[in-house]
């Protein structure tokens, strides 16, 4: 079943609103309060009263500390005055802003998004690169860029070495990652 997108807008704010009702109970002891607002509600908040209606009900007995706005959702992308305007907004009610995004593309297609890559990175040097396509997928070209003091990668599971290139104060280095796998490397 399909539902219509004001369906999935109201949906997203009762989430909103349930979530900071339930911050509410615990009485701000120990954490501050964080809210997330959709691509789809960040272009709705150009339109002030409509924002300052929500907001109200938002904030109808919680203090909210931050507000992260997406900035991309489904090839929605609020433009730069909606999104300057949005974070007056907030910070003359004392709100914190930050940016948030999803690399979505089609929700309503099992999230499909751009890229199924991950990076896990450690403090030792050490990383892994994984590609996250389902088996018969896509290959995928991956770059890292990591410091110059770095001028090799070595795959830690094949001993293989990767030979970067150096671009200003960085070395580069081209991966290939087939569809579900991963590699395990180490920048010496």
């Amino acid at each position: 079943m399909r539902l219509p997108r004001y369906a999935k807008l109201q949906a997203g704010i009762v989430c909103w609103f349930l979530c900071a009702v339930v911050a509410n109970a615990s009485g701000y002891k120990d954490f501050r309060v964080a809210v997330y607002a959709r691509a789809y509600e960040v272009q709705q908040m150009k339109d002030p009263a409509w924002l300052e209606s929500r907001w109200t009900t938002i904030t109808n007995g919680l203090k909210v500390d931050k507000i992260y706005l997406e900035t991309h959702r489904d090839g929605v992308i609020p433009d730069q005055q909606t999104l300057d305007a949005v974070k007056q907004f907030f910070k003359s009610k004392g709100v914190a802003t930050a940016a948030g995004i999803a690399t979505v593309v089609n929700e309503r297609n099992r999230f499909e998004t751009f890229v199924y890559i991950g990076l896990f990175a450690y403090d030792n040097g050490k990383f892994i690169v994984e590609n996250f396509a389902a088996p018969g997928g896509n290959t995928v070209a991956a770059r890292a860029v990591v410091d110059k003091k770095f001028t090799k990668l070595v795959d830690v599971v094949s001993g293989q070495t990767i030979n970067g290139q150096a671009r200003g104060d960085k070395m580069v280095f081209e991966l290939t990652l087939a569809p579900a796998s991963y590699r395990v490397l180490s920048a010496e």
